[in-house]
């Protein structure tokens, strides 16, 4: 069996079609995953850590190379001592949506007690 290793990954389908067929033009083999997934349940995408393209470990270096040079390094995979500072940072990231999150509940709700009163005072007259 083949062995692939992790190169990019992707929020959306579409942003995946770009590079996947920009490194098949270089005839780099590719293996995508979570692919269809993601199209069926796109909010799930985030969750599961979104859409994985992998390439062949002796392809590894130009294909980095070719995604630096037409400017998506940001959907590169993070190796090696770059990992740790990415997790710290997602987990920094993640702590502001739970909290914008958690506002926007507290609000919604207030908004519908709010509304619930007005019609109560309304309607029971």
């Amino acid at each position: 069996m083949t062995q692939f290793t992790a190169l990019a990954t992707f929020t959306l389908p579409h942003e995946l079609a770009v590079v996947q067929s920009l490194l098949e033009s270089y005839q780099i083999e590719c293996l995508v995953k979570d692919e269809l997934t993601v199209q069926v349940h796109n909010f799930y995408s985030n969750a599961i850590g979104g859409i994985t393209l992998s390439v062949k470990p002796k392809d590894l270096a130009q294909a980095e190379s070719i995604l630096r040079e037409h400017n998506f390094e940001t959907h590169l995979s993070l190796q090696s001592e770059n990992t740790l500072a990415s997790e710290i940072e997602f987990s920094e990231s993640a702590r502001f949506k739970y909290l914008k999150l958690a506002i926007q509940i507290i609000v919604g709700a207030a908004i519908l007690v709010v509304i619930g009163v007005i019609l109560l005072v309304l309607f029971v007259k």
